[in-house]
C-alpha cells in the first residue's frame, strides 16, 4: 500500500527519519504468517508498505466480510514551538 501524507505536519521521509512505527493488527500479531516486507521512503511525502504472506507457514487468517484491522501505523509528531 502506498500512504502519502503532509509534510507540513509530519516532516520528511519518516522511515528514513524513524518517525514511523508499524505493528500488525491483533489477529496477525502472533502470527509468522505474515510479515513486512522493506517498508519505505518513496517520496519525500510518501511511503509504501509491503505486507504478505511469508511462504513457508500455513496457518492463515481467513478473511471474511467483518472487517479487521491489518496494521496499526503511529507516525511521531515533532515538537511544536508556540509562536
Amino acid at each position: 500500500m502506498r500512504i502519502g501524507y503532509n509534510t507540513n505536519i509530519f516532516g520528511t521521509q519518516i522511515i528514513t527519519n524513524e518517525k514511523l512505527n508499524i505493528t500488525k493488527g491483533n489477529n496477525f500479531s502472533n502470527a509468522d504468517d505474515y510479515i513486512l516486507y522493506g517498508p519505505g521512503d518513496i517520496y519525500p511525502n510518501g511511503i509504501q508498505i509491503i505486507f504478505g504472506a511469508n511462504f513457508g507457514y500455513y496457518n492463515r487468517v481467513t478473511l471474511d466480510s467483518i472487517p479487521t484491522v491489518l496494521l496499526h501505523l503511529q507516525i511521531e509528531l515533532p515538537s511544536i514551538q508556540p509562536v
